[in-house]
């Protein structure tokens, strides 16, 4: 069987595909594909019936890039909950600046730069109506993935995030699919033909486009979130940085 007829149904079939995307969603594909991959991490440290919760929080930066001036943000969601104090922060030498408002409801924790591969470690006391949290890293000029996560009354640990496939597998895959059709066609007689070019693209293109689907959608192991150090910075809710 011929496999022109088949080429020319893919060629025109892409074509027209192509044409009926629009900018936008190409546009948002990029952004995910490569969006800045972070880890977040919420646990409750305390029993259910304690005066004072616990919970101790964890961000960690997957990619082998510093993620520069961004904030993380922890937010109670309960109207009669309160933060106790400012909570406890263990991240090394990085330059913070957390700022609580004025209802003890909201904290922020800004930074300068969270190093490649760096987790920090966040502990949070709060009043025993605070069963329900929120944590994220608003996104600014970086597009991130795993950026924020919600802890509920009935969990007592959630994990968010994921690493992304690195771009070198879509290179050495293509080039695999690649050397399997030239070995195939070097053996006919003829060698390659004009219409070879279009069965090419085609597995470029598949190939490409499986890649991107393991960008935006798949997962794979990582590094745990761990305790990345051990020094503790206290903060202070009424001061504009750490001491």
């Amino acid at each position: 069987m011929s496999l022109i007829p088949v080429l020319d149904w893919v060629w025109f079939l892409t074509k027209y595909a192509a044409l009926a995307v629009p900018p936008a969603a190409l546009l948002w594909l990029i952004n995910r594909l490569t969006a800045h991959s972070l880890f977040l991490y919420a646990q409750r440290t305390s029993r259910p019936d304690d005066l004072i919760l616990g919970y101790r929080l964890a961000i960690q930066n997957n990619e082998d890039v510093s993620l520069h001036n961004h904030a993380l943000v922890i937010t109670i969601l309960d109207q009669e909950g309160r933060f106790v104090d400012g909570p406890d922060v263990y991240k090394g030498l990085s330059i913070v600046t957390p700022k609580m408002d004025d209802a003890r409801r909201t904290w922020t924790m800004g930074f300068v730069e969270l190093p490649p591969y760096d987790t920090w470690t966040i502990d949070c006391r709060m009043t025993s109506q605070a069963r329900h949290i929120r944590v994220e890293v608003p996104e600014s000029e970086t597009t991130l993935s795993g950026n924020r996560l919600q802890l509920t009354a009935g969990q007592n640990s959630v994990l968010t995030g994921r690493t992304t496939t690195e771009w070198w597998w879509c290179g050495l895959s293509i080039v695999l699919g690649l050397m399997v059709y030239a070995g195939v066609v070097w053996r006919q007689p003829g060698g390659f033909h004009e219409q070879d070019a279009w069965f090419v693209s085609t597995i470029m293109a598949f190939t490409f486009g499986l890649f991107c689907c393991s960008r935006i959608f798949g997962t794979r192991m990582a590094p745990p979130v761990t305790q990345g150090y051990w020094e503790v910075a206290h903060t202070d809710p009424r001061a504009p940085a750490d001491k």
